[in-house]
């Protein structure tokens, strides 16, 4: 996991973005991105749980559309 979070700390996005990438991939989820974010960033816990939640979410929005609307 942590050469994953070292790949993404040489990414150069913001931050921000960084945290919600974390987020998003399965390996690391929610369990590595706040600490991800707090630790690294140094961003306060709700500004992090936010982005992480947000980050978590993202990629189930098109799984689920494709679900519902694919199949017409």
């Amino acid at each position: 996991m942590t050469k994953v979070l070292d790949f993404i700390i040489a990414i150069g996005i913001p931050n921000e973005l960084k945290v919600i990438l974390a987020a998003m991939i399965p390996i690391v989820e929610l369990r590595g991105a706040i600490p991800f974010g707090i630790f690294v960033f140094h961003y306060g816990y709700l500004k992090t749980a936010l982005l992480s939640i947000f980050g978590n979410i993202l990629p189930i929005l098109p799984l689920i559309y494709f679900l519902i609307y694919g199949e017409k």
